[in-house]
């Protein structure tokens, strides 16, 4: 709609339903690269504008922004990630679960509910990463083995 052949491309007045003035503002300023800041606040409509208008430049902004941030809270940047397929965020999330408790914070979450089964299927992955490193890093003598002496 922004670049492409379309109708409104034409018009000299487009009339945008369900996006708040503020919200698109903040789009436009970013897409034109004019002083405009990502926040914690305004990161989830950013995201979903960017998303709706397929402006790919201002989803990467957004998704370094939440890299590289803490204004906005891991259960939320991993919704986040899903939602919008931020694999950079998705993979920063995962590697900052540096163990089982912090896990169970992020499933103790509402945020964790409103995630897809493929972002759960990750975080099983990453819990299963977790124990095997519990595992190589425990001197646990032979942990899961069976003994073959005959005594």
């Amino acid at each position: 709609m922004l670049y492409g052949n379309f109708v409104e491309r034409s018009q000299t007045e487009i009339p945008i339903e369900d996006v708040d003035y503020e919200s698109m503002l903040t789009l436009i300023r970013l897409l034109y690269q004019t002083p405009q800041k990502i926040s914690g606040e305004n990161v989830e409509s950013i995201l979903r504008l960017s998303d709706k208008y397929d402006v790919g430049v201002v989803t990467n902004l957004a998704e370094s922004f939440l890299i590289s941030s803490d204004e906005v809270a891991s259960p939320i940047k991993y919704r986040l990630a899903d939602a919008f397929r931020l694999h950079k965020l998705q993979d920063s999330c995962l590697r900052s679960l540096q163990t089982m408790d912090a896990v169970a914070a992020l499933k103790a979450t509402d945020d964790y509910s409103k995630i897809s089964d493929g972002a759960k299927v990750a975080l099983l992955d990453r819990i299963i990463d977790l124990f095997k490193n519990r595992r190589t890093n425990c001197d646990c003598g032979n942990y899961g083995t069976t003994s073959s002496s005959s005594g």
